[in-house]
């Protein structure tokens, strides 16, 4: 008895094992895209805000604290950055394998005159992208 108990022991020890072998890559792989997806959401928001800022000051915010009533920023988000003079917002993921891995909200005029953006990856495989949003060109 002693003996068919350590062997099973030691096969559901092993089965355990080969399951999270498998199933450890797919989780990491759904928490990055939800990641990603989160910290476009939040960018989003800081875009319109910042598209608010221009209007109102026809240029972009200098920081972070030109911008009034912005929600706090998520876990998913590790930190924000704005170019004051292009406007680009640029929002590195959290928790991301590479501490590169961010993407830029590029602003543009309409033909109305009101700014929009368009979502560049600057190092984020295309695999965890939103589907709206590109890879950023080499340059």
């Amino acid at each position: 008895m002693g003996q068919f108990l350590g062997k099973l022991v030691l096969t559901l020890t092993a089965l355990m094992a080969l399951m999270m072998a498998v199933l450890y890559p797919i989780q990491r792989d759904y928490y990055r895209r939800v990641y990603v997806q989160e910290s476009l959401k939040h960018a989003v928001v800081l875009a319109s805000a910042v598209q608010g800022f221009h209007q109102a000051n026809q240029r972009f915010p200098a920081s972070l604290d030109d911008l009034h009533a912005l929600p706090d920023r998520p876990v998913e988000v590790q930190a924000i950055a704005i170019d004051r003079q292009t406007g680009i917002v640029r929002v590195h993921v959290a928790d991301a394998p590479q501490d590169e891995d961010a993407f830029d909200l590029v602003p543009s005029l309409d033909t109305a005159g009101r700014i929009t953006h368009a979502c560049r990856s600057v190092n984020i495989p295309d695999e965890f992208l939103p589907r709206d949003c590109t890879k950023a060109q080499a340059k």
